[in-house]
């Protein structure tokens, strides 16, 4: 556990030293594209959705059971609106990636996924387009380190149509690899009516999720003195931008 802890702490510190040589600060970015498998919805009927994730090349993400406590599962979290409701969820099968001097493998979903959803559409919905917003909550790792957690929004927008009305598939390949049916219970979905907690990232425990909210002010290596070190605070704080050897 110890060592698990040294190991995030490392990784902290190489967010810092990167920020000081101008690189690329932050978690990979995914990209998402919400889909649907059929062109419109019959009230009182189940709609398939999905949500596609693509990662840059040469990472992964985290499963939504990671072997490690320490790492942070993905969740794919559904804010459905009244007359909506969300059945299950079914993420992908995951796969197990062997990294350098960790002996448990990580339990990843690989580069390009989908997720899918199960959505009950009520019977007494009107007619019209009716928007169901997602987050997909995620880390990413490559074969050497995960990387902070990130968060990505999208929403899919169903087409409501009047009870007996026929409906077309979209025929969309990517459905045919999705095991609806096995897919858990969206516990996710019912913490997002609950009350927001007043508590920082810190404070509610997820040291990962408080590292992402610190901002690079200034740089320095080396020994300093308590006057110069002093001053480095200053400066700082004041916006006065300076820059060490990383």
């Amino acid at each position: 556990m110890l060592a698990a802890r040294v190991r995030w702490a490392i990784v902290g510190l190489l967010f810092a030293f990167a920020a000081g040589a101008g690189a690329q600060v932050g978690p990979p970015v995914a990209t998402v594209r919400p889909l649907i498998a059929q062109d419109s919805v019959e009230a009182g009927q189940s709609a398939r959705v999905a949500l596609r994730v693509l990662l840059p090349e040469g990472l992964h993400a985290n499963s939504n059971r990671p072997r490690d406590p320490l790492l942070i599962p993905m969740v794919l979290t559904v804010a459905p609106p009244r007359g909506v409701t969300v059945e299950e969820i079914v993420y992908p099968q995951p796969t197990d990636l062997v990294q350098a001097g960790i002996d448990l493998p990580l339990s990843v979903f690989e580069r390009d996924f989908p997720v899918g959803v199960s959505l009950r559409v009520d019977r007494t919905l009107p007619p019209g387009d009716l928007r169901v917003p997602v987050t997909l909550r995620y880390q990413a790792c490559d074969e050497t380190m995960c990387y902070l957690p990130a968060t990505v929004e999208s929403a899919w927008t169903l087409h409501i149509v009047p009870p007996g009305t026929k409906v077309s598939a979209a025929h969309d390949p990517l459905f045919a690899g999705i095991a609806f049916g096995s897919g858990e219970a969206p516990a996710a979905a019912v913490a997002v009516a609950a009350p927001q907690s007043t508590r920082t990232p810190a404070e509610a425990g997820d040291v990962v999720a408080a590292l992402g909210r610190f901002r690079i002010l200034g740089t320095a290596a080396g020994y300093l003195g308590t006057e110069d070190f002093l001053r480095f605070i200053e400066n700082s704080q004041a916006g006065v931008v300076e820059r060490g050897w990383f």
